[in-house]
């Protein structure tokens, strides 16, 4: 969230940057992701299907909160606990909490 307009602004419309550098850092980050997913997997964490897009993509949504808002990184901190935490009856301990 702390580089979400260096990052993931350009997705909704921000200034492009699609110099040979920013490919390979594209490809850094997706590389980086797809390793630390299949850790998860399998230590049975992560759903088999999660990819880097996935994430990709809900960082991309949470990047840019509806207009109106007014805590905008307290909602996406609330978005991200829900993601990670799931929409279960009961929420995480606070001790299990990372957001």
């Amino acid at each position: 969230m702390r580089d979400r307009k260096r990052f993931v602004l350009p997705l909704h419309g921000g200034p492009p940057v699609f110099t040979p550098a920013t490919r390979n850092r594209q490809a850094d980050v997706r590389t980086a992701l797809r390793t630390l997913l299949d850790r998860g997997k399998a230590a049975g964490e992560l759903r088999a299907d999660l990819t880097p897009e996935d994430l990709i993509v809900a960082t991309s949504l949470l990047s840019r909160p509806l207009p109106g808002t007014g805590d905008r990184d307290g909602l996406a901190r609330r978005q991200i606990d829900l993601m990670i935490n799931g929409l279960g009856p009961t929420a995480p301990s606070a001790e299990g909490q990372s957001c």
